[in-house]
């Protein structure tokens, strides 16, 4: 199609969907053709998005200076709980997730109704730090799946800060 042209939405629809079963074609040939590499070169970093961070983001604050393997910024972790749940189904949603280690319950807690539903915090076993890379600190996750901040497990008012800022509807 020529930039400016005039297309009859039937002809265009052709032309999406022809395109559409081009792509599925290719990545079914890929999969029948096994180890020949075809498939995993579809994959590469910039097309999983895997390597997108928003570490420089207004949105993104690290008050470890930096000392946790995960940094603000980046994708959430996800993991399998032993409930055989997935960390991600928890992330799922409109509200922010604060994910902490299991001897902070009560501030878990005093999020969950200070935020009325807008916050959710989870209780992990220190068995899933790894995936953190500190059980000392406490990690918010935003709504769009990536970390908001990250903070020393003793920093209550900079996290109620933090949230109070993206949240502030609550207290109206």
């Amino acid at each position: 199609m020529r930039r400016n042209q005039v297309v009859n939405i039937s002809e265009f629809s052709t032309w999406t969907l022809k395109i559409s079963s081009q792509r599925q074609k290719v990545t079914a040939d890929s999969v029948k053709a096994g180890g020949s590499g075809r498939l995993q070169k579809m994959g590469s970093k910039d097309t999983t998005q895997l390597d997108l961070n928003y570490r420089s983001s207004s949105l993104s604050l690290d008050i470890t200076k930096g000392s946790s393997v995960l940094q603000a910024g980046d994708r959430a972790p996800d993991a399998l709980l032993s409930d055989g749940t997935w960390l991600s189904d928890f992330y799922r949603g409109v509200h922010f997730s604060v994910v902490m280690f299991v001897k902070n319950e009560g501030l878990a807690n005093k999020l969950n109704s200070r935020f009325n539903g807008a916050v959710k915090s989870v209780l992990l076993d220190s068995i899933y730090a790894a995936y953190f890379g500190n059980e000392q600190y406490i990690y918010i996750i935003r709504p769009d799946g990536y970390t908001g901040m990250i903070a020393p497990s003793d920093s209550e008012a900079e996290l109620i800060s933090y949230l109070d800022g993206y949240l502030m509807y609550n207290q109206l």
